[in-house]
């Protein structure tokens, strides 16, 4: 009798061929596995790369022609003619560059040096409307040196040309060359170093020398109430008056350094002269009394 062939067992669908149980267990478990790890290295890959951050832009520094706008037009004027909106409700009125001269210059011929704007622009001018703009950068005043040279030698150059109408006027070369001239700086007053103490016999001196040349105009105790008082007038013909030295606040700054300059050269445009008769050592002896005037003196620089 012929043997009737045994069926072959069929693999079942949901397991593959040639697998056993267990392998089929991990096999499931890796496809199942690699999924989540593909989206757990691109979170790590994608987390730990941060984009690169764009450049700050930097805002480029103001010029000097800015600067003068923001701070120094509202009283001098955009060419420097005194005529801001500001102008009219100051007592004493805004430089008027050129035209009129530089105050506090610590050269020999009156005429300021860079140094002697600077401290201006930084510290102000004590017992007037102009303010000290200390937060400035070394750049951000020398742009605003240069500003106030070029309304200089503008206001100079009109205040020539005026001069010489009755002449006929003036050759524009030669109003160049006058103009730079005119308001080229001097040498820088020579100060002594050391600075002589105030010594009682020092200051004694100094009362001396103040009565002779400086209590006519001063007064007596330095309060600005001398007899020529009442007939001072500046370069514009403005009435004007002297400092009063007791209250300790001196336009041009209150070290010892900074009144013997101040002693020495005058404020160019007033009726305040340079001591051109005293010799160094008496103009420290006044400088001693003059501080004495004010208790405490003024340190300020």
């Amino acid at each position: 009798m012929r043997e009737e062939p045994r069926p072959v067992a069929q693999p079942s669908p949901s397991r593959p061929a040639g697998l056993s149980r267990t392998q089929q267990v991990a096999l499931v478990g890796v496809v199942c596995t690699l999924p989540v790890m593909w989206v757990g290295i691109s979170v790590v890959l994608f987390t730990g790369l941060k984009p690169a951050a764009r450049p700050t832009a930097i805002a480029p520094a103001p010029s000097g022609r800015d600067l003068y706008a923001t701070h120094c037009a509202g009283c001098h004027g955009i060419r420097g003619d005194a005529n801001g909106p500001a102008s009219p409700f100051l007592d004493p009125p805004a430089r008027y560059f050129g035209m009129e001269r530089f105050r506090l210059a610590c050269t020999a011929n009156g005429n300021p040096n860079d140094d002697d704007i600077v401290y201006v622009i930084r510290h102000g001018i004590p017992g007037s409307a102009m303010p000290g703009f200390p937060q400035l950068s070394d750049a951000d005043c020398q742009g605003l040196v240069t500003e106030v040279r070029s309304r200089t030698a503008f206001g100079l150059s009109q205040k020539l040309c005026k001069s010489y109408e009755a002449e006929g006027g003036i050759d524009g070369d030669e109003l160049s060359l006058l103009v730079d001239r005119l308001s080229q700086p001097g040498e820088t007053v020579a100060i002594p170093d050391p600075f002589p103490p105030a010594a009682p016999e020092a200051v004694a001196r100094g009362r001396t020398l103040y009565l002779a040349n400086c209590a006519s105009c001063h007064g007596p105790d330095g309060r600005g109430d001398g007899p020529q008082v009442k007939d001072m007038k500046d370069e514009r013909g403005r009435p004007t008056r002297p400092r009063n030295l007791a209250n300790g606040r001196y336009k041009g700054g209150g070290t010892p350094e900074r009144l013997y300059v101040r002693l020495a050269v005058g404020m160019p445009g007033t009726p305040m002269p340079a001591s051109a008769t005293l010799k160094p050592n008496e103009i420290c002896d006044l400088v001693h009394y003059v501080r004495s005037l004010a208790a405490p003196a003024s340190d300020s620089p």
